[in-house]
């Protein structure tokens, strides 16, 4: 039977972390605490083994301006906003930005939850910052944008239907455009973050209840034309390696995550990873294949990022220094690594590494919640 009943779905997304945005926005809020220190500011390590390569492009972040029972005063701005960390701020057209993405000429993509029920996608110039454009079209707020490689832009969302549903949607748009072209059949009430394979195939995470399962399609399909079920439970997000092989954050039934590994075209994992994950909520592979996996961390285990060789299943080295319950993870072209962190207590940071490194390089401080990082 097909469960969708709201208040369902939502306690299984509280377990497995799942992006919460639309008519959970607010639930998602909640817990997280937004220390008011000062605008964004940034302070080197001491006693570092290695020096950060330079960053040929910015790196931007979005804040998500989030209430807690120990701060009482609005933020400023109250709708959040985005910054490049290199001290440049955006906040025409910024609502609570939950998603961004960058395409291929450098425009800055950022998702905004306007509302409960509603939001948009507004657009920025790669140089100035400058709002060129709003995308609307899409149902509910999104909390995922993909493009494809073609320059399709993928909006995934979820909206509220009525009183009691909850449902999902894809949103295609072409490039340029405000207006979505097409909407995906299949998609399930609380779709994942998706990703394209190197043939331009669309692989989105689905769940209604468990199991739940991976729709593909094939460029320019609105339909899938197949299904992944082996292994699956909550897939959270998926990603692929230069070899064609499926990674995807899974939710287990048990409670908990794991890590897929899936070979190319393949439907059933050829790995499972289980050790050195905890609770986690973003993957990322660098570009010499090694896995990164961003753990929040349970009970006595700490928050930490653990690394992966590939085709391995156990952890080859574990950061933790600089790691508070990790939200996004993100790499420049010099291989540096970027981690948001959102922690209940303390303060909100992205922390960098350079390549190979277990201590931060750079510690930047945010003044609300990360919730996204991109790099063009």
């Amino acid at each position: 039977m097909r469960i969708t009943h709201a208040r369902v779905m939502f306690c299984a997304l509280i377990a497995f972390g799942a992006p919460t945005t639309g008519p959970l926005m607010a639930a998602q809020r909640a817990p997280l605490i937004a220390p008011l220190s000062a605008r964004l500011t940034s302070k080197p390590s001491i006693g570092l083994p290695q020096e950060l390569s330079p960053a040929a492009n910015p790196v931007f972040v979005a804040e998500l301006c989030a209430g807690s029972a120990y701060i009482t005063a609005s933020c400023s701005p109250a709708e959040g906003l985005v910054y490049r960390l290199d001290g440049r701020p955006i906040t025409e057209g910024v609502a609570n930005p939950v998603a961004m993405a960058v395409d291929k000429s450098g425009s800055l993509y950022v998702s905004n939850a306007v509302t409960v029920d509603a939001g948009n996608v507004t657009v920025y110039a790669a140089d100035s910052g400058r709002l060129m454009r709003v995308l609307t079209g899409f149902r509910g707020d999104s909390y995922a944008l993909a493009f494809s490689p073609g320059g399709n832009l993928y909006v995934v969302s979820h909206y509220k239907d009525g009183c009691c549903e909850i449902r999902g949607s894809v949103a295609v748009y072409a490039p340029g455009k405000a207006l979505p072209a097409r909407r995906l059949s299949d998609v399930s009430s609380f779709p994942g973050k998706p990703a394209f394979d190197a043939s331009g195939n669309f692989y989105q995470p689905n769940f209604d209840n468990f199991p739940g399962f991976i729709s593909v399609y094939v460029p320019g399909a609105n339909a899938p034309y197949r299904t992944i079920n082996d292994g699956i439970g909550f897939p959270l997000a998926l990603t692929f390696d230069t070899h064609g092989q499926l990674y995807v954050l899974n939710g287990i039934f048990a409670g908990g995550t794991d890590i897929l590994v899936y070979p190319r075209d393949g439907d059933s994992p050829s790995i499972t990873i289980t050790a050195g994950v905890s609770n986690a909520s973003a993957i990322a592979l660098d570009s010499s294949g090694d896995l990164y996996v961003a753990n929040r961390g349970q009970g006595d285990v700490p928050s930490s990022v653990s690394v992966y060789a590939p085709g391995t299943s156990e952890p080859m080295r574990t950061i933790q220094t600089g790691i508070n319950v990790p939200s996004a993870l993100a790499f420049d072209a010099a291989g540096n690594l970027y981690v948001a962190n959102a922690p209940v207590e303390g303060a909100n940071t992205v922390t960098v590494y350079a390549p190979g490194a277990v201590i931060p390089e750079k510690v930047h401080r945010l003044s609300e919640t990360p919730t996204a990082l991109a790099v063009p």
